[in-house]
């Protein structure tokens, strides 16, 4: 049995191998790859012969093949791309297959769309909320509030009429955008915390003349707020606590935040995308990790941050609290709430210890062992409604 799976997920195309430009590799397969005979991956794909890709990054196999989409970037790149795509996908659709549209996503909004005039089943699996992705401070666009509020009506009734869904979330997206009465629903993180992403014991802290602080997100998009980060280390720093930076993740943005960075005098270093192991090994020698996204869904990297014990800050939003403690979060935009957050972490050890074992013991919830069980129902109740169409 084949499934099709809808993403916005990009990924680059090397002598005839297709590469993950973010965590769709074949360890992500793996687990659709468990049920199906087959994988057919709809996405943006971009041809780069002279690209070295990493083992790790590898996302084709014989099992895994590509329909392969105009490699876009932002909503005027899909508007210009829109009527190409809609052409594709419309040729590629098979009704022997099974589908799963990875929501909220233009790809996966158009080929749900598709499926549901031809009379195709799909299911849906829903990782952000796009009322806040679309929020003020998160996309410039001219049109901001009209797509804000046009991709939350279409995100609500896309789920609405899916067959199934997998939330990201155990109650935070469910409650926003409900499934249809008589469609299966669950909630499963799509995080992989193995045994060996886990640290031995907490991190401990200890009083130092400057304290390193981790993040890990795109710069494609403002959705992971540097600015306010950066803001709130320029106001420690102002009251002589000294801090330093270390933001791993590259995109468009990256140049104008190292600007920022210089220009309000904080230690900060970009280092783009890094491999597996180097983001392992820098979270073992953190001394605390802050996402302050303006938009998430359920953050693969508090998750792994969890596991490697260390002291968590992060935002209102989507599925951060699920995470973390409240006396750990803050409103999005609030620099002057999260320097308040990071001065506690380094001023008071008790606190930042116990949210360090807090955090450890918390991360086991998404050993993928345990959640396996979750997710095979999902895929179990997809095949067997593929065998009584």
């Amino acid at each position: 049995m084949t499934l099709c799976f809808a993403t916005e997920a990009r990924f680059v195309k090397s002598e005839g191998k297709y590469y993950s430009l973010g965590g769709f590799g074949k360890g992500l397969w793996e687990r659709y790859l468990e049920h199906f005979d087959e994988l057919v991956v709809i996405a943006r794909v971009s041809e780069d012969g002279n690209m070295i890709g990493e083992d790790a990054a590898l996302a084709s196999s014989d099992r895994v093949r590509f329909i392969e989409l105009p490699y876009y970037i932002g909503f005027n790149g899909y508007l210009k791309n829109k009527r190409k795509i809609r052409r594709l996908i419309s040729a590629s659709i098979n009704k022997d297959f099974c589908y799963i549209c990875r929501l909220p996503g233009q790809i996966g909004g158009i080929v749900s769309g598709i499926l549901r005039r031809k009379g195709i089943p799909y299911a849906c699996e829903v990782v952000g909320n796009p009322w806040d992705v679309f929020a003020r401070g998160s996309v410039t666009h001219p049109l901001r509030p009209l797509i804000r509020m046009m991709a939350t009506i279409s995100l609500k009734y896309q789920v609405r009429r899916a067959s199934a869904c997998l939330y990201v979330t155990r109650k935070t997206l469910q409650r926003i955008y409900p499934a249809g009465e008589s469609s299966f629903s669950v909630g499963v993180s799509d995080v992989i915390v193995s045994d060996n992403d886990f640290a031995a014991s907490p991190k401990v802290m200890e009083s130092k003349d400057s304290y390193t602080i981790v993040s890990i997100g795109s710069l494609d998009q403002m959705y992971k707020a540097p600015d306010v980060l950066l803001k709130a280390m320029m106001l420690l720093k102002q009251k002589g606590i000294n801090t330093r930076l270390l933001w791993m993740g590259d995109g468009k943005y990256r140049p104008d935040m190292v600007r920022l960075a210089e220009k309000m005098n904080v230690d900060a270093f970009f280092t783009g995308n890094l491999p597996r192991e180097k983001v392992h090994s820098e979270l073992e020698d953190a001394d605390m990790f802050v996402l302050v996204s303006r938009t998430e869904g359920l953050p693969r990297a508090v998750i792994e941050a969890m596991a490697h014990g260390l002291p968590c800050i992060g935002t209102r939003v989507g599925g951060i609290p699920e995470l973390l403690e409240d006396t750990v979060l803050i409103d999005k935009d609030e620099p002057l709430q999260l320097a308040g957050k990071i001065e506690k972490m380094i001023k008071d050890h008790d606190f930042a210890d116990r949210q360090a074992q807090r955090n450890l013991m918390t991360a086991r919830y998404f050993k993928e062992e345990r959640l396996k069980q979750l997710r095979a129902g999902f895929f179990e109740y997809i095949k067997k409604q593929h065998s009584v169409r």
